[in-house]
């Protein structure tokens, strides 16, 4: 090696010993590789302090390469290629082509978070005593354009194979729900159908008898809106258990009637008012 190349890479080694890098006995070509792939800020050791870094990159764009991730989060490929195939895996992410893009388990979720904050702690044992009172399973629904999406579900048999196969966060097309056909029959009711009552009673929930499988029969019944969004419940038996009369309607239109009631009451109601101490 010349005089002036050695004198070159002893001066670049100073300088990287200096910033404190632990490499006594590595080369100038070393180095310089090191430095290329040094992430351009430090990553959380933990995995899941990264998965969290990865996570956050989609809040600003809904699709993302494997080199957008890496270079964000300064995460190296190999790395972040795994975990970009973990997420795949889990549905907390969606490969299209070369760009990834959140996952329908990540949706599911975060659904699922913004609708139970608003009614948990009151709608849901309006929902197991409906169960009780039925012995059918028993599904909470929200509309989301031309699908449903189940907000609850309680109650399930292993021996009803098809009412087993939905939860809570699924969706599924409006048209083969009862809940979906409740609410579209609301939606495309004109004013005064059915009777409508006079000012100021509330109008009569939509109620639908849907077949639902070889044997099984599916009660929906309109509930009301939730911040804009129409919300529906129904119940799911066997034909023998579930007749399509108004006597086997009724528990399901007065659950309907209370949770509405609460949604009503609930959206209505002022905010918390602050209280400083003096």
């Amino acid at each position: 090696m010349a005089a002036g190349a050695e004198t070159s890479e002893k001066v670049l080694l100073s300088r990287v010993h200096g910033r404190g890098h632990p490499w006594p006995s590595a080369t100038v070509e070393e180095v310089a590789i090191s430095i290329k792939d040094e992430p351009r800020s430090v990553t959380p050791p933990s995995t899941l302090g990264r998965l969290s870094l990865v996570m956050d990159l989609f809040r600003d764009r809904p699709r993302l390469t494997l080199t957008d991730v890496s270079r964000g989060t300064g995460i190296p490929r190999t790395s972040t290629l795994r975990m970009l195939d973990h997420l795949v895996r889990i549905g907390w992410l969606r490969r299209r082509g070369a760009e990834y893009e959140l996952g329908d388990a990540l949706a599911e979720l975060g659904a699922l978070a913004l609708y139970r904050s608003k009614f948990d702690l009151v709608v849901a044992p309006l929902l197991r005593e409906l169960h009780r009172v039925t012995g059918c399973v028993v599904h909470l629904g929200a509309l989301e354009g031309d699908k449903v999406r189940y907000l609850e579900k309680v109650g399930v048999s292993p021996d009803w194979a098809g009412v087993a196969a939905t939860w809570a966060g699924a969706c599924i097309p409006a048209q083969s729900s009862a809940i979906g056909k409740a609410l579209l029959a609301a939606a495309r009711r004109p004013p005064g159908a059915h009777g409508a009552p006079s000012r100021g009673a509330r109008p009569q929930p939509e109620t639908v008898f849907v077949e639902c499988g070889a044997g099984f029969g599916c009660i929906g019944v309109q509930v009301g809106d939730l911040g804009g969004t129409a919300v529906g419940v129904s119940v799911t038996g066997p034909a023998d258990r579930l007749r399509f009369d108004q006597r086997y309607a009724a528990p399901v239109q007065i659950a309907a009637a209370a949770i509405a009631q609460y949604l009503t009451s609930a959206q209505s109601a002022p905010g918390p008012t602050n209280h400083r101490s003096v």
